[in-house]
């Protein structure tokens, strides 16, 4: 999938003993650590965190897919800067809508 609030799947490896995913780095951390470190959202901050995560969504099941998990510890930011780019990951749980 290719979003620019979808955090980014390079490549998976499995061997033995472990499964391997390989992603794009993001620096920044959850959104649940940024509400936790911000304590309160103006309306105008809640809007400009929650409108990346709609959009991800929206492309989501425009392609047939659900994610099932929506949480703060599944959306990430790209950096630790004001300017980061929210993304969504973790499809651990994900559906296509046909199933």
């Amino acid at each position: 999938m290719e979003h620019p609030n979808i955090v980014k799947l390079y490549d998976t490896h499995e061997d033995e003993k472990y499964f391997y995913i390989v992603m794009e780095r993001m620096t920044g951390g959850t959104l649940m650590e940024e509400l936790v470190r911000l304590g309160k959202l103006s309306e105008k901050n809640a809007h400009d965190k929650i409108l990346p995560i709609i959009k991800a969504i929206s492309y989501l099941h425009s392609k047939g897919i659900m994610h099932r998990d929506l949480k703060p510890e599944n959306i990430f930011l790209s950096s630790p800067e004001p300017t980061a780019v929210i993304k969504l990951a973790d499809f651990g749980i994900a559906r296509m809508l046909n199933d």
